[in-house]
């Protein structure tokens, strides 16, 4: 393994890191929670890691001290990031990110719903040229030549995947283990190759959004999980919040994955679960007044449509 990206992974971490097979696991935990990443290196210079967070943020001020690429891919979840002009965006599943590590990049980044999956690409550039000029002597470019190209004095460049490299993201999940190695390099060479010879413009970035409209966000948001008995519009959170209404509803839609109605019936089924699991003293009917619905037909069609089953077949399944 590379020594330098392996000294820059350690150094985020409070423990030694443990061997599983091929990878190299690195435990993450803090006040906010847990995660892991699980690393493997590609090439000398080419890392790959596989990354689960359970917490809140994962963030550290530690920033490689070598010339240095990393590429993000989002799976599941989301993942807030907050850039040097002060607005903040949001990774949902298919965005990419490309960053070359320096601390004036992005001075802070969250987990918002506490639940990140993804994987990331590693590159020490200096050896990273060497060993892709070796496995791609065809490419027409270097790895220091891409990072120039697409990141270059930004620091970071942030965006929603082509079709093409969204397939090639899709296909380094699940590897098996009898063709990781020669299976997941190919895929590396393919990627940079599409990214290279890509042309991705501001419109097509994920929006950026202000921090006022983050904070006032999940003020609201935290408001609905606290009422869930009550049927609340997004205007009426606009309003009650001092947002303009559309910001509210992009800036919910980028943090949450879903729409304002959508989150809040989510929100309501899982209440009900951990009721009809852990409160059978009370009745389907009471269950769905206490979450807001007029009747229980009502709140059994809202259950069913997200959970698969009735309010019934769920609690008897327990």
């Amino acid at each position: 393994m590379s020594p330098r990206l392996e000294r820059f992974l350690t150094s985020y971490m409070d423990e030694p890191p443990e061997k599983d097979g091929r990878f190299t696991v690195y435990k993450l935990e803090n006040q906010t929670g847990r995660g892991y990443m699980r690393a493997a290196e590609l090439l000398d210079g080419i890392m790959i890691t596989y990354n689960s967070l359970e917490m809140d943020t994962c963030y550290y001020e530690n920033f490689p001290e070598f010339k240095y690429l990393g590429i993000n891919h989002c799976s599941e979840g989301t993942y807030e990031v907050s850039l040097p002009n002060d607005n903040i965006c949001f990774l949902q599943p298919g965005d990419i990110s490309l960053n070359t590590g320096g601390e004036a990049n992005i001075y802070d980044s969250r987990v918002p719903t506490g639940h990140y999956k993804g994987l990331t690409l590693l590159f020490d550039i200096e050896a990273a040229d060497k060993s892709f000029e070796v496995a791609a002597p065809y490419a027409g470019f270097s790895i220091s030549g891409l990072t120039e190209k697409l990141v270059g004095s930004k620091g970071v460049l942030l965006m929603h995947p082509e079709p093409f490299t969204d397939n090639i993201f899709n296909n380094m999940y699940g590897v098996s283990d009898n063709v990781f190695g020669p299976y997941l390099t190919s895929k590396v060479i393919e990627l940079l190759i599409a990214l290279y010879h890509s042309s991705f413009d501001s419109a097509r970035a994920p929006v950026q959004f202000s921090h006022n409209a983050v904070s006032k966000t999940k003020a609201a948001c935290a408001y609905l999980s606290a009422n869930l008995d009550e049927k609340i519009t997004s205007r009426e959170l606009s309003e009650r919040f001092s947002l303009a209404e559309t910001s509210l509803r992009e800036c919910f839609k980028a943090i949450y994955g879903m729409p304002v109605a959508s989150y809040t019936r989510m929100l309501r089924v899982r209440t009900a679960e951990d009721l009809l699991r852990n409160s059978p003293d009370l009745s389907v009917g009471e269950i769905a007044s206490r979450l807001g619905y007029d009747n229980q037909s009502k709140f059994s069609a809202a259950f069913k449509a997200v959970n698969g089953r009735n309010p019934l077949e769920y609690r008897n399944s327990k």
